[in-house]
């Protein structure tokens, strides 16, 4: 028979996953996964020259927090922005369903409403990421290409606040875009 240990940093003792029955080691998102509290949500979009393909949330109106990463691909040069807004958008396009990660549970995410290509309400928004996709060519005959951006850090989202991932199309051509959105909704413990 073995000698029982406890993980410990002197206050809190390492827990035991009950789905997976080992050491809680695995990444914090891993386990929002298995747990069933894990979303995703893709849209994608051919878009014609120098237009644009959103994706717009509402954030719930809970204890609920919501743990948010981004990945978008795109075929030609883009602009990618992330926006925090305080007002909806001023029409709402097509909703989407987003869809549990763990497929063992219901698709019940706490997001109230995603919309894609919502007609965007920008006025005294929050701008929190800003960035280029591909290149437009270094010279006048090159061709402009697309790629990936893909966020590293999650954001952790205000309650009951709209949020908005926009592209638009830089290179002058029509192209294909793609945005998948990937949270978990986390109610934080108090001490």
């Amino acid at each position: 028979m073995g000698i029982p240990v406890q993980i410990s940093d002197g206050d809190r003792i390492a827990a035991i996953d009950k789905n997976t029955n080992t050491i809680q080691t695995i990444a914090n998102y891993h386990h929002e996964i298995h747990s069933g509290s894990a979303y995703r949500v893709w849209a994608q979009e051919s878009v014609t020259a120098n237009t644009s393909h959103t994706l717009a949330l509402l954030t719930p109106n809970s204890t609920k927090q919501i743990h948010l990463e981004a990945l978008v691909t795109t075929a030609n040069s883009s602009v990618l922005s992330l926006y925090e807004m305080p007002n909806a958008p001023t029409a709402n396009g097509t909703p989407r369903t987003p869809r549990n990660a763990n497929r063992n549970y219901a698709d019940n995410s706490s997001t109230q409403f995603v919309f894609e290509d919502s007609t965007l309400n920008l006025t005294a928004n929050i701008t929190l990421a800003h960035t280029h996709i591909g290149s437009t060519g270094l010279r006048p005959a090159d061709p402009s290409f697309g790629g990936a951006s893909e966020s590293r850090k999650e954001w952790v989202l205000k309650q009951n606040t709209w949020y908005a991932i926009q592209v638009i199309d830089t290179s002058g051509n029509a192209q294909e875009m793609s945005i998948i959105l990937d949270w978990y909704e986390h109610t934080p413990k108090t001490a």
